[in-house]
């Protein structure tokens, strides 16, 4: 599954799965040459339900990837510091 992907063709980058996925326009008042997005991300965990047992709710996920796209090179990846764990 992909949580941020370009589609050729499309001016942005988008999030999630789907085509059309969500854009992720940035402000035309912000002439940035290079976006630095950050995607949070809460993950909703269960178990899976056996016979005749509901699944049971796990501890949820918060992740936060920050993200850095050129759209002149069309080149995006996870920025990783000393201060962040991917």
């Amino acid at each position: 599954m992909w949580l941020i992907r370009k589609p050729p063709g499309s001016a942005h980058l988008e999030g999630g799965n789907q085509s059309p996925g969500h854009e992720l326009v940035w402000p035309n008042a912000d002439p940035s040459s290079v976006q630095r997005w950050l995607l949070k991300i809460d993950v909703l965990t269960k178990t899976i339900a056996k016979p005749g047992e509901p699944a049971v709710p796990l501890k949820s996920i918060e992740l936060e990837l920050p993200i850095v796209w050129n759209p002149q090179n069309n080149e995006f990846f996870i920025e990783v510091d000393s201060e962040t764990s991917v």
